[in-house]
């Protein structure tokens, strides 16, 4: 059987229709979730890799005002880092959320609560959304709908992986998945559950790649010396220890790669630059709470 076929059956199935879908976090009714007995919010982590602001914070605040207990699930490493911003617990798993993560996360929060009473908010389809509803968990989908702006090499970059997982990848994993069933019992056989966690992330990656291919457009930039995505910038401030000068290509989140000095546009420092000029000093306020005078000593359309 073709991967394509076993995919299409696999969506049909009951655990892959979420209970709720939503524009954003924002337009979810935590009162009355509250009401029907949900005393949990597992909010899971996928590809945004930038730190979160104020109206996240408070709004975290809020739903503990409800009586909620909020917690971070995610493989991403930056899971910790946002949630001692917002001054949550987190729970970080080496795979996509799946339904161990979910069993194993529960176990971090501060007294026992039933599968029932607990929310999970996501959006990946083979990961989230399976996991959290093959526990019985209420599920609500959410996907921003505005487009991002991504440069011509990383959708190119994209475009290969999707090839790549198309046409190597997935068919490798279906024909694991064939041998493994071919051995007798699954429940005794070793092999068959890390080529079944490996078939979702694969396929959970599969439609993260597709979301944000069809949800983008390419960034066109302007011959200005103003701060905006794609640019490349040179920056100056003061650090712990003392003065430092570092340059950076401010991008969409999708691509943020601060190790390779590509800066998000929805980081603090990102935020706080778009729309100002060479020379000008800008204030910034970073996530400890402390303010940070930066100078922009240069703006261009290619890196230095």
């Amino acid at each position: 059987m073709g991967y394509n076929i076993m995919f299409e059956k696999f969506l049909n199935y009951k655990k892959c229709i979420s209970d709720d879908y939503k524009k954003t976090v924002y337009d979810i009714d935590f009162n009355e979730l509250y009401k029907l007995g949900n005393r949990v919010i597992f909010f899971v982590i996928s590809f945004y890799d930038t730190m979160p602001g104020k109206k996240e914070y408070n709004f975290i605040r809020h739903l503990e005002e409800i009586g909620y207990e909020v917690m971070l699930v995610s493989h991403k490493k930056l899971v910790k880092h946002i949630a001692d911003y917002l001054k949550i617990k987190y729970f970080s798993f080496y795979l996509m959320p799946l339904k161990l993560a979910f069993i194993l996360a529960k176990r971090k929060l501060s007294k026992k609560y039933s599968n029932n009473q607990i929310i999970e908010i996501g959006y990946r389809l083979l990961t989230d959304l399976y996991g959290s509803k093959s526990l019985g968990i209420y599920d609500v989908s959410t996907m921003e709908a505005k487009k991002h702006e991504i440069s011509e090499k990383y959708k190119k970059e994209l475009e290969a992986e999707l090839d790549n997982l198309n046409n190597v990848l997935i068919p490798a994993n279906v024909q694991a998945l064939q041998d493994a069933r071919s051995q007798g019992d699954l429940s005794e056989n070793a092999h068959y559950d890390p080529v079944i966690n490996e078939q979702a992330r694969l396929n959970g990656r599969l439609n993260e790649i597709k979301g944000i291919l069809n949800n983008s457009v390419i960034l066109e930039l302007d011959k200005s010396d103003k701060v905006q995505n794609g640019k490349f910038i040179k920056i100056q401030y003061i650090g712990p220890k003392g003065e430092v000068t570092e340059q950076y290509q401010i991008v969409d989140s999708f691509e943020a790669d601060i190790l390779n000095h590509k800066l998000s546009n929805e980081s603090p420092f990102g935020k706080a630059l778009i729309g100002h000029k060479k020379n000008e000093t800008v204030k910034v306020k970073i996530t400890s709470g402390t303010t940070v005078s930066v100078k922009i000593l240069s703006v261009s359309n290619k890196a230095e």
